[in-house]
């Protein structure tokens, strides 16, 4: 296994972050303690929990192969954390970037996500990310998706992407 320098900066952010999520978390107890008790009688061939991008993918999906979807979620809105990524979509190979003369590619995607991840990654997890990420991209356009006809450059990223 690979060491990880510690910094007092990065145990800092880490406290940050844990604090962070402890306080959504209680604030999401205190929801579902007060949401009135919803009745229903339904059948569903499958029932999917979670509204994040998974969750919507398996569901579109089931539902062209005819099965009847159910999708649920806890929060108060559809998306589940997909939603904090404000709609950015790390594309490597996009056609985007062909257009705009960015020279990007499977491994230089899978080298920034090793960097930015400290070396921790699941580097065959990242040639799976890699090698649908156009596909899946396309996927979301058809279904609806609507993206800015820009680039980003976020951090982590050597290049600017979807």
């Amino acid at each position: 296994m690979k060491s990880v320098k510690v910094s007092r900066r990065n145990m800092l952010k880490m406290g940050l972050v844990g604090a962070g999520a402890l306080a959504l978390g209680a604030a999401n107890a205190d929801a579902a303690i007060s949401a009135k008790e919803v009745k229903f009688d339904e059948e569903w061939d499958v029932v999917i929990i979670g509204s994040g991008f998974a969750g919507l993918a398996a569901g579109i999906k089931a539902s062209e192969r005819g099965n009847k979807v159910l999708i649920l979620e806890k929060m108060g809105r559809v998306g589940g954390n997909s939603v904090v990524n404000g709609g950015i979509f790390a594309v490597p190979g996009s056609e985007l970037q062909k257009k705009n003369g960015v020279k990007d590619s499977k491994e230089i995607f899978i080298a920034d996500c090793v960097k930015a991840g400290l070396g921790l990654n699941h580097v065959e997890l990242l040639e799976v990310l890699a090698d649908r990420a156009v596909d899946t991209f396309n996927f979301t356009v058809k279904h609806g998706a609507k993206y800015l006809d820009k680039l980003f450059l976020e951090g982590g990223h050597s290049v600017p992407r979807t």
